[in-house]
């Protein structure tokens, strides 16, 4: 027997009160769902920058975030 056929008769012998349970319970498993496929297209997209830069580039960057951030004004607060 098919398995929506299944799950369908079981959903029907369910009260209604639980039925409406069972629906919450699906919206938030379909909620998970989209959320890690969207965490999934967003890593696909930053790896598609992966080895834009050649590692002297990366380097002279790195050193410019550094230099630029790393700095505390202690006079600033």
């Amino acid at each position: 027997m098919n398995s929506s056929v299944v799950l369908n008769k079981k959903f029907e012998s369910l009260p209604d009160y639980l039925k409406s349970e069972v629906n919450d319970f699906i919206d938030f498993l379909k909620q998970k769902t989209e959320k890690k496929n969207n965490q999934r297209a967003i890593s696909n997209d930053i790896s598609s920058f992966a080895g834009i830069l050649s590692n002297k580039e990366a380097d002279e960057l790195s050193k410019i975030i550094k230099n630029g951030c790393e700095k505390i004004d202690n006079n600033e607060w």
